[in-house]
């Protein structure tokens, strides 16, 4: 049984509502152990990796629950914007070429 199948069984056995809550639990302890850290309290990384892979699960678990590819089309949507925050300048000459090749100046 492959990742996928292994998440959409999960739901399926432990029902829509469960793993909703289950995923506001994960994320919770994730919170929890980053301000630790934030703060100085706790340096072990592995909790944070470990926080960080069942949040993970449980984020996979939701987009099959809400619609896995909405979620797709909106991570896109987001990473898109990501860029266009990170490299403004790619995306203003980006437009740029657009305007002149499209609409000629």
């Amino acid at each position: 049984m492959d990742n996928y199948n292994i998440m959409e069984e999960a739901v399926k056995h432990y029902g829509r509502d469960n793993q909703i809550k289950k995923s506001i639990e994960e994320m919770g302890e994730l919170t929890t152990v980053l301000m630790r850290q934030a703060q100085g309290n706790d340096l072990d990384n592995q909790k944070v990796v470990t926080e960080i892979a069942d949040v993970a699960i449980m984020s996979f678990q939701l987009a099959l629950i809400y619609g896995l590819d909405k979620v797709k089309d909106e991570i896109d949507r987001k990473l898109e914007q990501l860029k266009d925050t990170i490299h403004p300048e790619v995306t203003a000459k980006i437009n740029y070429i657009i305007k002149e090749y499209y609409y000629g100046g």
